[in-house]
């Protein structure tokens, strides 16, 4: 990152955790409509930028990836607790290329997968926002 500013890291973050609050609501909403692949796809996506948004509260540019056990680790060189979260990664990790590309059947996840990607993702948003300054959660 450019800037040394906890400031400037704050707000940059913050936008992060608006695009992933954003994708949270509609995984909820996906999930009303029983639309499960959509449901697991948003899940992977708000833990994604959930986990960079930390990595940038502490001020380090996330790596290019979307291997969510990749990025608990190098959050968790900033707090080790965090490291607890690798399940929950890995259980959104398997959604991330099936839900957007035809490399198997189409709605390949139901509701019981959508379901585990919705409490995973709560358990990282949960876990990620008790580091953030009250004035965001």
């Amino acid at each position: 990152m450019k800037t040394n500013n906890k400031t400037a890291y704050y707000q940059q973050a913050k936008e992060w955790l608006k695009f992933a609050d954003y994708d949270f609501r509609v995984a909820k909403d996906n999930f009303q409509l029983s639309h499960y692949s959509y449901v697991c796809q948003l899940c992977q996506q708000t833990a994604e930028k959930y986990l960079k948004a930390f990595l940038i509260l502490n001020g380090q540019e996330p790596k290019r990836t979307h291997i969510l056990r990749e990025l608990v680790a190098e959050a968790a060189k900033f707090s080790p607790q965090i490291k607890k979260l690798m399940s929950e990664a890995k259980e959104l990790e398997q959604y991330y290329i099936p839900t957007r590309y035809p490399v198997g059947p189409f709605g390949t996840f139901g509701k019981n997968d959508a379901q585990a990607a919705l409490q995973a993702a709560e358990k990282i948003i949960q876990t990620i926002k008790r580091y953030f300054p009250q004035a965001i959660k």
